[in-house]
C-alpha cells in the first residue's frame, strides 16, 4: 500500500463503513497519515455521497440512479457481507382462500406471498397463455407493509440464464416467464432476498 495507486475506491467504502479487518484499517490509516492527497479527496467523497444515498430523500429517487449508486457502492467483492434473506412461501391464492388486498379482483391472476425475517414479497402471476405468465411483484417491510423500492431483481429459470426484472414505482415486472420453476433474487439498499422454487403456470 506504499503507492497510493495500491488503494482502491472499494476499500476506501469498507474503510469508512469500518468493515476492514483490524490489519487493512492499521494500513489505511497509515496511508492516510502519509497525506495522500487522491485517498483523501476520495474519503471525503464517498463520506458525502453515501450520507446522501441513507437519507429517506432517497425513497423517491429515480430507479436508474439508485441502480448506479448501489453498483458503485456495492461492488461483487463486498457482497457476502450484506445481509441475505430467504423468503418462505405463505400464501397461494390458488391452494389458500383468497385474501382482499389492495390491488383488488385479477381474474386469472395468481397471487403468492413470500415472507423472510423482515421482509415480505407480494407477488401476482397475470397468465398470457398456456405457456408464459406476467409477473409484478413488490417488496414491503414484514412489520409496517411500507413498501422498499428494489434496485435490481433477477429470476433463474431451470436452464438457462437469468432474466432481469424491468422497474417501475417500486414495483418489479416481468414481462414475460415461461412455464417453469425460478429461483428470483431481490436486490435492496439493505440486502438480497432469495425467493427459491417460485412456480410459474400450472
Amino acid at each position: 500500500m506504499d503507492n497510493p495507486c495500491d488503494i482502491s475506491f472499494e476499500l476506501l467504502v469498507d474503510y469508512h463503513d469500518r468493515k476492514l479487518k483490524r490489519e487493512e484499517s492499521v494500513q489505511v490509516d497509515k496511508h492516510l497519515a502519509s497525506g495522500c492527497s487522491l485517498c483523501h479527496s476520495n474519503l471525503n467523497d464517498i463520506s458525502r455521497l453515501l450520507t446522501t444515498l441513507r437519507a429517506e430523500v432517497l425513497a423517491h429517487a429515480p430507479q436508474p440512479a439508485l441502480q448506479r449508486a448501489y453498483a458503485l457502492f456495492h461492488p461483487k467483492s463486498s457482497i457476502s457481507e450484506a445481509v441475505r434473506q430467504v423468503a418462505s412461501l405463505i400464501f397461494d391464492s390458488r391452494v389458500n382462500r383468497p385474501l382482499t388486498f389492495a390491488r383488488g379482483a385479477r381474474g386469472e391472476a395468481v397471487q403468492k406471498l413470500y415472507e423472510a425475517e423482515s421482509v415480505k414479497v407480494d407477488i401476482w402471476e397475470e397468465p398470457q397463455s398456456e405457456s408464459k405468465s406476467y409477473l409484478i411483484g413488490q417488496v414491503m417491510q414484514k412489520e409496517t407493509e411500507e413498501a422498499i423500492a428494489p434496485l435490481r431483481v433477477i429470476a433463474y429459470p431451470e436452464k438457462g440464464e437469468g432474466i432481469e426484472a424491468h422497474l417501475d414505482s417500486g414495483e418489479f415486472h416481468f414481462s414475460t416467464l415461461f412455464a417453469g420453476t425460478y429461483d428470483i433474487e431481490v436486490q435492496t439498499m439493505s440486502g438480497q432476498i432469495y425467493l427459491q422454487d417460485v412456480v410459474i403456470g400450472d
